[in-house]
């Protein structure tokens, strides 16, 4: 096997490709990490907000481009020379265009969201900056559809319509690439003396069952309608259950993320519930994995159905059982091991799910473990295993 191939990872929106870079340092290849200007924005998806030591700072670097406002003043000539580096090109976010422009096609597209979503279609997502928008969309467009491999689970009707529009040339994988490094929380120190780490002793001591919600607060009115998360409904059903079962003790762990934190603030004194919600700040990975250990179950989104995205990732990771939403019969024909789950969709549902909950806490913690054996085989193994073979594969030249 060939393992001397040099491969650049280009992004890092959600610190997937964190992950998937030091999975591929583990098999042997020689794999480097490039973060884009734009993902500053965002230090919580900084390589350091997931290692619990100093090690991204080896395979890490970062750039002076890769958002849509520097697309036009990146030289052709300096994308050629610095892609020239390397055989293996991996990419996500706007990564597709800078590739095309260099005339290079892209090994590998593991996209995240809004770069298959909105980018290639050329929608007016954003309306300040439409011109800019139209002509890097173009060329995203002809980086997804040129790139040799496209690992894209399925996602909702919509999407999936947009996507066979593309009339992709290369193959596209079922499969969802690791977000998660899991190695790293095998035997995860938890210092009960951290100051964050001492409120969750607290919240435990005083619940009969934590629900941990971190995924963005975003329900009233998006944008962007995939990012619905309908989060009013896990807070509207833990009303409604403490209404008739007052002696019991709930907590909710949550996080100030997203545009709607303030109309959730409002949802949840409206419904009454504010003694029951912890809120703390935008936290990185490695600390939110410390405060999950202290839960009972995690929680991903109600609105649109998916198989896998980071915030259930991380419940698994850490052996939590799930509770978000996921209509199996989308997947019938391209899953056949889906992972247990607690399903909801509705208020309704997080009342039934809750009560399953406290009914049954050795079933779901049985749950837990049985997730992270699904996430290990299914989201690290098999993946890492498919991606390893495109690399060491004659095709890719």
């Amino acid at each position: 096997m060939v393992k001397k191939k040099k491969i650049a990872l280009l992004g890092n929106m959600n610190n997937n490709f964190s992950a998937i870079c030091r999975y591929l340092l583990d098999c042997g290849y020689d794999a480097k990490l490039f973060t884009f200007d734009y993902e500053k924005e965002y230090p919580h998806f900084h390589p350091s907000a997931d290692c619990y030591d100093d090690s991204w700072k080896s395979f890490t670097h970062e750039l002076s481009w890769g958002s849509a406002k520097t697309f036009l003043k990146v030289d052709r000539s300096y994308l050629q020379e610095f892609f020239a580096e390397f055989d293996i090109i991996i990419g996500c976010g706007y990564a597709p265009a800078f590739v095309h422009k260099a005339d290079r096609r892209l090994d590998v597209f593991v996209p995240h969201g809004s770069d298959i979503n909105h980018l290639p279609y050329l929608e007016k997502y954003y309306p300040k900056d439409v011109g800019r928008f139209l002509f890097v969309g173009r060329n995203q467009k002809s980086g997804i559809v040129r790139a040799r491999h496209v690992f894209c689970d399925r996602w909702t009707e919509d999407l999936e319509r947009k996507i066979n529009r593309l009339n992709l040339q290369g193959k596209r994988h079922f499969s969802i690439m690791p977000a998660i490094y899991t190695p790293q929380y095998l035997n995860l120190e938890i210092d009960a003396n951290e100051p964050v780490i001492g409120d969750l002793v607290k919240i435990r001591s005083n619940s009969d069952l934590i629900i941990f919600h971190h995924i963005r607060h975003s329900w009233v009115n998006p944008v962007d309608k995939i990012a619905m998360k309908s989060n009013n409904y896990l807070f509207e059903g833990v009303a409604e259950y403490k209404k008739q079962n007052k002696n019991v003790r709930i907590s909710i762990v949550t996080f100030e993320y997203g545009e709607d934190v303030a109309r959730s603030k409002q949802l949840i004194e409206k419904l009454g519930i504010q003694e029951s919600v912890f809120w703390f700040p935008i936290s990185p990975r490695k600390m939110i994995m410390k405060m999950m250990n202290f839960a009972d179950v995690v929680t991903g989104e109600f609105n649109y159905s998916f198989i896998a995205y980071g915030a259930i990732l991380e419940g698994m990771a850490m052996s939590k059982p799930i509770m978000h939403r996921r209509d199996d019969e989308l997947y019938k024909n391209t899953h056949h091991d889906l992972y247990p789950m607690i399903y909801a969709a509705s208020a309704d549902d997080i009342v039934n799910g809750i009560e399953s909950l406290l009914t049954e806490p050795q079933r779901y913690r049985a749950m837990g473990e049985q997730s992270n054996l699904w996430l290990q085989k299914n989201m690290v193994d098999i993946p890492i295993q498919e991606l390893t073979k495109i690399i060491d594969s004659s095709l890719i030249n």
